[in-house]
């Protein structure tokens, strides 16, 4: 509830069967050096203890809000949070099991305040891999795509800060160069014109397609070059986990992926963005093609390497296609001895 002047930030923590972290999460909060915040914690309803950890902190912390609802997934667990009436004008997220520096408010509200063309503000995260299974490749990967946004920014303000308009987010976005972490995020809410922040049809990449739509209504971004948050990667994120082909969840957030990357592909005008936005489309329906081999599902795998195909008709997406055509009893023994 808002009871002082002065900026006010909505912080929205979705949660499902988190009991053991979401306190850790609030904990952050509640620790910023900024004190104007209200906290709505939205149990997307969990079955193990996240209600009454909730619940004892909420008793002696008036900031905290929690509503609980039947599952619905990440992006309806947001909505529900930010259709809670009150008065606010900016909106932090934090996925439960991340963690905050105590500066993350503090700091993200002095960018918008050097700028006030600025919607929305994001920074750095400390990733941290519990399950032991990344590569040092990997935490490159991770680390510069985070660093992209310094290259690709339209101004620097010095002090690690950076401005990027429209069109360089675009194309951090559309080539996949550069990574935004949602629990960085703080977005002006008067910058936002839809109802549903989150498209609830998206149990993956949901927060992406957010960035997109404000990028593609011509918001303004800031970017801080520092670890504004822990992000911890305990083997059932959606995002970070090592997922073998065979399992279906993995064809499940493929899925999700290509139908991603095919509206970001239809959107893009400029000719090298669509050179990179299609090799990506053609890598993915591949990877989509290869889950569905592995789960033996021929049918499925063949119509994704097909769209593979038309997409870019890379070598190893033709040669999938083309041993998808050859007759099931066949095409059974060649899995068995590749397995």
């Amino acid at each position: 509830m808002r009871q002082t002047s002065g900026p006010f930030i909505r912080v929205v923590i979705p949660t499902f069967n988190r009991a053991s972290l979401v306190v850790g999460a609030i904990e952050s909060v509640l620790s910023q050096t900024f004190l104007n915040f209200e906290i709505i914690v939205s149990n997307d309803g969990s079955t193990d203890e996240t209600q009454k950890v909730v619940e004892e902190i909420a008793v002696i912390e008036p900031r905290i809000t929690l509503i609980t609802n039947p599952n619905g997934g990440l992006p309806v667990s947001r909505n529900r949070a930010l259709a809670v009436p009150g008065e606010y004008d900016f909106v932090a997220f934090l996925d439960d099991d991340d963690r905050w520096v105590p500066t993350h408010l503090e700091e993200s509200l002095d960018l918008f305040q050097t700028d006030a063309k600025l919607d929305v503000v994001f920074a750095r995260v400390q990733s941290n891999d519990l399950t032991g299974t990344w590569t040092d490749a990997q935490h490159k990967i991770r680390e510069s795509r985070m660093h992209k946004a310094k290259s690709l920014a339209t101004e620097s303000l010095g002090m690690g800060q950076y401005l990027l308009s429209p069109a360089a987010m675009w194309q951090g976005v559309a080539r996949n160069e550069m990574g935004i972490h949602p629990s960085t995020v703080v977005v002006r809410r008067n910058s936002v014109h839809r109802t549903l922040w989150f498209d609830p049809s998206l149990a993956f990449f949901e927060d992406m397609e957010f960035f997109i739509y404000l990028i593609q209504k011509g918001c303004h971004f800031g970017f801080i070059d520092k670890a504004h948050t822990n992000v911890y990667y305990q083997g059932d994120n959606l995002s970070g986990g090592q997922l073998p082909l065979t399992n279906p969840k993995l064809a499940r957030q493929f899925e999700i992926v290509v139908k991603f990357r095919q509206r970001i592909f239809d959107q893009c005008e400029n000719s090298q963005d669509r050179k990179i936005a299609r090799k990506i489309l053609s890598k993915i329906s591949y990877l989509l093609g290869q889950c569905y081999a592995s789960q033996g599902q021929k049918g499925k795998a063949r119509q994704s390497y097909w769209r593979g195909m038309k997409t870019m008709p890379t070598w190893r997406v033709c040669k999938g296609y083309l041993l998808s055509l050859l007759p099931l009893r066949v095409w059974n023994g060649l899995r068995e001895l590749r397995s």
